[in-house]
């Protein structure tokens, strides 16, 4: 285990243990500038001398969208920080550091595609032609501004490896009294029995089955087939997929000890997304306590995985599907059916 692992989960740990002190502060400008502050002390801890790609993708996306057209910064802001991501992962070595950069990217450019639909949506009569679209109701009402994005960029909520989330989102934990309903530990406490057993799994594997044993001259030389090296395969992809599960359990803790991407139920939130139906209701328990407190709640904005899908399918594009499912909503909504204009449904 290296430094830079050290380094990842102890600062991810950190932001759980601070999560419950996060979720007692009730001004809301402290709360901001304690998520904000938070996630730049975690930026600078794993990125180090690094840290200065993240002030450049977060100002140069914060003078596209300040400056440039409404009709075309989403795909300037695309454009800037997809190349600047090559950049990273050509002269970077593959590391934590990246996932941060990652992160960052899909906020920003989510960001700029937002307000280029609110300016889209003005004077237009929409209709739905997917399972999912964004009604008035989740548009950007006013354009945030450098602080704004700034403190949305670097909140410590999903920073490491996600999961991601609209702005939508961001401001609706600040407005909403969802987070503070109840008390969301038993749901943290569940996802690290689950990290545990997870972690004892991939330590096995590792000790019994090391890619180590790629790089040794006897794997390819020695009495091994050709059966024994496609098989021992399959043990890595179980120890890539436990490790994946690892992270996203950490990471999702987060969000459940801060109350973070509670919704109701019937509300019906989507991964990435949140609520997706019945808008009005959603009005209703975020104004009146009482009314709030008569509805069941989710985190099923920060699904990551469907695992019967995932490991069953039956067909491969269902597994593809339900693996990191707010990432792939942030492709889907604003590379291929905004970029590319596709009308399919996202299922």
């Amino acid at each position: 285990m290296g430094v830079d692992t050290i380094i990842f989960y102890s600062s991810l740990v950190m932001c759980m243990t601070l999560g419950s002190y996060y979720k007692k502060i009730s001004e809301v400008n402290l709360k901001r500038n304690f998520g904000t502050g938070l996630g730049f002390l975690v930026t600078c801890l794993i990125c180090g001398t690094q840290i200065y790609h993240t002030v450049l993708l977060v100002w140069g996306n914060i003078v596209i969208i300040k400056c440039c057209d409404r009709r075309y910064l989403h795909q300037i802001s695309l454009a800037y920080t997809w190349m600047y991501l090559f950049y990273l992962h050509y002269y970077l070595p593959p590391n934590y550091v990246i996932w941060i950069y990652q992160t960052l990217a899909l906020r920003l450019v989510g960001l700029a595609f937002e307000i280029h639909l609110a300016h889209r949506a003005k004077g237009e009569t929409r209709v739905s032609v997917t399972r999912v679209t964004i009604g008035d109701s989740d548009l950007i009402t006013n354009d945030p501004s450098a602080v704004d994005i700034i403190t949305y960029t670097y909140f410590f909520i999903g920073l490491h490896k996600g999961p991601y989330y609209r702005w939508k989102i961001f401001e609706d934990h600040f407005s909403s009294p969802f987070a503070t309903l109840g008390d969301c530990r038993v749901i943290t406490e569940q996802k690290l029995k689950k990290v545990c057993m997870c972690a004892l799994g991939y330590m096995l594997l590792r000790m019994k089955y090391s890619p180590e044993f790629y790089y040794m001259d006897e794997f390819y030389t020695g009495d091994y087939g050709t059966d024994f090296r496609y098989l021992y395969n399959i043990p890595q992809l179980m120890s890539y997929f436990l490790f994946y599960q690892i992270t996203m359990l950490l990471c999702t803790s987060v969000c459940t000890e801060t109350g973070f991407g509670i919704y109701p139920a019937k509300c019906v939130p989507i991964p990435g997304f949140g609520p997706s139906a019945r808008f009005s209701l959603l009005k209703v328990a975020a104004g009146t306590t009482e009314a709030a407190i008569q509805e069941e709640y989710n985190f099923s904005m920060l699904k990551c995985f469907d695992h019967e899908k995932l490991l069953i399918g039956p067909k491969m594009k269902d597994s593809v599907r339900s693996w990191d499912m707010p990432t792939r909503f942030w492709f889907w909504s604003n590379v291929y059916k905004n970029s590319l204009r596709a009308n399919k449904e996202v299922r």
